[in-house]
């Protein structure tokens, strides 16, 4: 460039539109406040379905739903960002679930967009939840053996 006041100026306008964000509040992470807040933004997605009870994150940023159905279902809504992410559970999408330090809930899922959740419940509370989504855990097929 041949004049510097120009790439001075854009810098500065960068710089005022960042600040002028982050005044405005623009990077507010989402939060799970209560289970009513899970509810509303899983049903949003998932209309058709009923919740019959909810576990939320103890830092907000996750929580499970449990679906009523005649097919096994957990829901799940994750705070990402300043959005949240919903996803249904069924059996074959969850790869394994491994409870630490007793309260932390750890699933592993079977896609690239949300590969893993951490989720930290009571203890009791996250072995009961556990239990349900190991309902849900993929098995390896068993190869046969054709003679």
């Amino acid at each position: 460039m041949d004049n510097p006041w120009i790439a001075l100026g854009a810098v500065l306008a960068v710089a005022f539109l960042v600040a002028l964000n982050w005044w405005l509040g623009g990077w507010r992470r989402a939060r799970i406040e209560e289970a009513e807040t899970a509810r509303t933004r899983y049903l949003a997605d998932f209309w058709n379905d009923t919740v019959r009870e909810i576990a939320v994150d103890r830092a907000g940023h996750a929580a499970l739903l449990d679906i009523v159905g005649a097919m096994p279902a957990v829901g799940l809504v994750v705070a990402h960002g300043d959005a949240f992410v919903t996803r249904r559970l069924t059996p074959g999408n969850v790869k394994s679930t491994s409870l630490t330090d007793g309260d932390r809930l750890v699933l592993l899922l079977d896609e690239l967009v949300l590969p893993r959740v951490e989720i930290r419940l009571e203890p009791a509370l996250a072995a009961e939840w556990r239990r349900r989504l190991d309902a849900l855990v993929s098995r390896p097929r068993e190869l046969v053996q054709r003679v």
